[in-house]
């Protein structure tokens, strides 16, 4: 029988397997070295055991990394976190720009609007100055002449007949000598308001320049119709009407011509019209006249009732309006 000694009961260190062990007693040393001996006699003991330690160290390896891979998923969780905030901020900040460039882009687009609909307005009011008359509202010499050319294409093409009644105001000049420029421009109003109530919305009053006005009557049927609206014209421009504690009252002299009979063009109607309104003044005041120069006409002078307008004087009294008078 192999006989062991036993070592001096002394702290050595002791090299086993894997791993260095303090071995605190001779006794421990001894168990150890009977291990030894053991595992050389058991080599399949041995082999398990190291199996088994080398599966212990993975197992903690395994329990430190899933640990650590827990605190790593964390740890991408906040980060993935973080960068969902930081991508978002600058979506809300964009979205939020958005929504101003928007509102901005809205106000532009009223101001625009509102830009556009009062430049509308003044080509509107430009478009009208340009073609009517700045005292009285009535379509000036340039529109009218327009509106006559339309008209004799129109008369020709369905063999019609029109008529232009050329009107000028008697006396005039006295009521701006006597009373001021404000007194007659009140008259030329009053007279323009008169002339439209005696025409048909199909007709044309329009004022030519100064105390002169031109009415286009469209498809007229027969002279006398001419005639009819002329001592219509002449008694509404005669009735009177107030400026500043006076009694203002004029009346109208009224040439007449009718396409074709005194003319087939515009300039050639107007002419004739007003040589016919000269003549009517030279023979009587407030009166009508066709045209002299047209063989059918002969210079026929139909006189009206019209009074001619006296201006009352600083010391008479104005005379009181009756029923007939106009308020202006």
């Amino acid at each position: 029988m192999t006989s062991v000694k036993r070592a001096p009961q002394s702290r050595v260190p002791i090299s086993v397997g894997i791993g260095v062990t303090s071995v605190t007693s001779a006794k421990d040393a001894a168990c150890e070295l009977a291990s030894d001996v053991r595992v050389n006699e058991a080599p399949e003991q041995q082999a398990q055991a190291e199996a088994a330690e080398k599966l212990l160290n993975l197992q903690q390896q395994t329990v430190a990394a899933q640990a650590r891979l827990d605190e790593l998923t964390r740890e991408v969780a906040s980060a993935e976190d973080e960068i969902a905030k930081a991508e978002s901020a600058p979506a809300v900040r964009e979205a939020e720009r958005l929504r101003i460039a928007n509102a901005l882009l809205f106000q532009a687009a009223v101001h625009a609007q509102g830009q556009a609909d009062t430049c509308h307005e003044t080509l509107k009011e430009v478009a009208h100055s340009v073609v009517h008359d700045s005292l009285t509202a009535l379509p000036n010499r340039a529109l009218f002449l327009d509106r006559l050319e339309h008209a004799i294409a129109l008369a020709e093409r369905n063999q019609e007949r029109l008529a232009v009644l050329f009107i000028d105001l008697d006396r005039f000049k006295q009521i701006n000598d006597t009373l001021g420029h404000a007194a007659g421009d009140h008259v030329l109003r009053h007279v323009a308001q008169a002339l439209q109530g005696t025409v048909r919305d199909s007709d044309t009053v329009s004022r030519y320049g100064g105390d002169e006005f031109l009415v286009l009557l469209s498809d007229v049927g027969q002279a006398s119709d001419a005639v009819a609206i002329a001592d219509k014209v002449i008694a509404a421009v005669g009735v009177p009407c107030q400026f500043g504690g006076h009694l203002l009252q004029v009346k109208a002299s009224v040439g007449i011509s009718v396409f074709p009979n005194d003319g087939d063009d515009a300039d050639t109607l107007i002419v004739n019209a007003d040589a016919a309104m000269y003549l009517a003044k030279r023979h009587s005041l407030g009166s009508h006249l066709f045209d002299s120069s047209s063989p059918t006409r002969g210079g026929r002078l139909a006189p009206s009732n019209a009074a001619a307008f006296m201006p009352p004087s600083e010391t008479q009294q104005p005379a009181k309006p009756d029923n007939t008078t106009t308020p202006c």
